[in-house]
């Protein structure tokens, strides 16, 4: 057989992918009204019914004419500034990073046109659709088919199957527009404001620094406490400081991932066993290394520069 034997996993996953496909996914007859719904229209006109009563628009908060007074002015605004770019243009670059990272079982929408299609394209249909989301971003507009979706019904858990109420509805647009959220959310820099990118950014920054430290903590010629302190404060230290005045908008999980590198610096540095408990180590840092947490430390910048 060889030394590397081909696998028939892959395979086999793919076929349970649709053997998993099975009828029990259907809505079965429901009950509503002391009525039974068995057929397809009779459910469809029920839920239509239901959701239009629980999703219904408030018209006092629309405004048709202004609605569309701001559209004209984006779009006159960009076509008479052409100069005056936010973003650049999309890259078919960005084009294939995104279309990697979509899901291939996922569903298609109104369009019919499902992401492993997309993941198959070639070169001239990926620039084709580079040009779509560019000219779609400069004239300020998106087609009217990417506003459209198909709704259905998914059971709630735990929940009797006959009872309509206990279903929740599920959006499935068209697969190229989900395709142009993955361009927006990878181009901008956080479209939802969990600073989870920055965040990231941050990590990856210090933790190249982080490596730094721990070559000069070699026992032949490894530097002293003292100096790896300073040279941490240095490298490390400063990113956090320079970048506090967005950090003190971080979650508290995201402030963790940030605590956590200062940790595994102290470690380093005072040779501190991994399962350290966490308030030795906040104790032993600020004893011996004048290091704060990185939540006190924020305190102390925004009371020092900002008077808080």
């Amino acid at each position: 057989m060889g030394k590397n034997p081909l696998s028939s996993r892959p395979f086999w996953e793919k076929i349970n992918k649709f053997r998993s496909k099975k009828s029990s996914k259907l809505i079965p007859t429901l009950l509503a009204n002391n009525q039974e719904l068995s057929t397809d229209s009779e459910k469809g006109k029920f839920f239509g019914e239901f959701l239009s009563l629980t999703f219904s628009s408030n018209s006092d908060l629309i405004n048709n004419k202004t609605d569309s007074e701001i559209t004209d002015f984006n779009s006159n605004f960009f076509k008479s500034h052409k100069s005056f770019i936010i973003n650049e243009p999309i890259s078919l670059k960005e084009i294939n990073v995104a279309i990697r990272k979509l899901k291939e079982e996922g569903a298609p929408g109104p369009d019919k046109i499902q992401n492993i299609m997309l993941k198959n394209l070639p070169r001239t249909c990926l620039l084709d659709i580079k040009e779509l989301f560019n000219r779609s971003i400069l004239q300020a507009r998106i087609p009217k088919e990417w506003k459209t979706a198909f709704i259905t019904m998914i059971p709630k858990k735990s929940s009797p199957l006959n009872d309509p109420t206990n279903y929740r509805p599920i959006s499935m647009t068209s697969c190229i527009e989900i395709y142009g959220n993955k361009l927006e959310s990878q181009k901008n820099f956080d479209p939802k404001l969990t600073f989870n990118p920055m965040v990231e950014d941050i990590k990856k920054r210090c933790n190249s620094r982080l490596n730094l430290i721990k070559i000069l903590l070699n026992k032949k010629w490894g530097l002293n406490t003292y100096t790896l302190s300073n040279l941490y404060k240095s490298l490390i230290g400063s990113i956090l400081d320079y970048s506090f005045p967005c950090l003190n908008l971080f979650s508290e999980s995201n402030i963790k991932r940030i605590q956590a590198i200062q940790n595994s610096a102290v470690r380093f540095i005072l040779k501190l066993k991994y399962d350290t408990p966490s308030d030795i180590l906040h104790n032993e840092a600020f004893d011996k290394l004048k290091l704060l947490k990185v939540s006190n430390r924020l305190f102390e910048l925004a009371e020092k520069y900002v008077g808080v």
